[in-house]
């Protein structure tokens, strides 16, 4: 938490919600990616077995996610999505019937939409269209990159990144949500933790407080613009980065 004017600043966390982030290949190439796909290419996909550990985790501790979103970059081009969505597909039928699978998807070109389609149909799993396809579209997003702090604005006291889409479990492990699970790699932050047991709203608190002076989603007005913006934090994180 950070104290700014005499308030508590807090970014509620939601533990019902989980996005899996399970790959960060993409087939286009966005401005402004929130998962910086586009901007610090990686793959860093999560494998069947490592998709299996987070099932495994949750039912050991009894933790029943209300939302389970599968998404990236663009999740089917992860290799193993099938064997992914078998295995969230079990899970769901056998331990916890409530919650809600749905797979993101850019859906943007014949071999992704052949992919999404054999996956709805042999697992139920609605999709998540994204309209926000390629850097030509005119589409406006959120500057992920222009770090409030370099602004010398204070950053919100919400986010509905953390409010509505939950937490984030990559290849990393989870962390407070998937702009800061993306940003791991840029940053070098370490995940909050690598069990759900192990994930507590204190330190999810304390990773925002990081975190979120340098998101974009954290800006006082969130401005939705259709060119990149990339702070100078942002400038100097990604060309250690892409120099590596």
């Amino acid at each position: 938490m950070s104290v700014w004017g005499g308030f508590v600043k807090i970014f509620e966390p939601n533990f019902g919600v989980v996005e899996l982030c399970v790959t960060y290949r993409c087939n286009v190439k966005c401005m402004n990616c929130s998962n910086l796909c586009t901007q610090a290419p990686i793959h860093g996909d999560l494998t069947p077995a490592d998709v299996k550990v987070f099932i495994d985790d949750s039912i050991a501790c009894n933790h029943k996610w209300g939302m389970i979103t599968i998404h990236g970059g663009e999740p089917v081009l992860n290799p193993g999505i099938n064997a992914i969505c078998e295995l969230l597909y079990k899970y769901k039928i056998e331990h916890n019937p409530e919650v809600v699978l749905w797979l993101l998807t850019n859906n943007s070109c014949e071999v992704v939409r052949s992919r999404v389609t054999y996956i709805n149909d042999k697992f139920k799993i609605p999709l998540g269209i994204s309209t926000k396809i390629g850097d030509n579209t005119g589409m406006e997003y959120v500057a992920v990159n222009d770090s409030p702090a370099d602004s010398g604005v204070e950053h919100d006291f919400n986010c509905f990144q953390t409010a509505n889409c939950g937490v984030c479990y990559n290849n990393l492990g989870y962390f407070g949500c998937s702009p800061m699970a993306a940003a791991a790699r840029v940053f070098d932050y370490k995940p909050v933790a690598k069990s759900i047991g192990s994930l507590t709203r204190r330190n999810i608190l304390e990773s925002f407080d990081r975190h979120c002076q340098h998101c974009g989603f954290s800006s006082p007005q969130r401005p939705r613009v259709k060119e990149q913006i990339t702070s100078q934090t942002w400038k100097s994180s990604l060309e250690r980065y892409n120099a590596r």
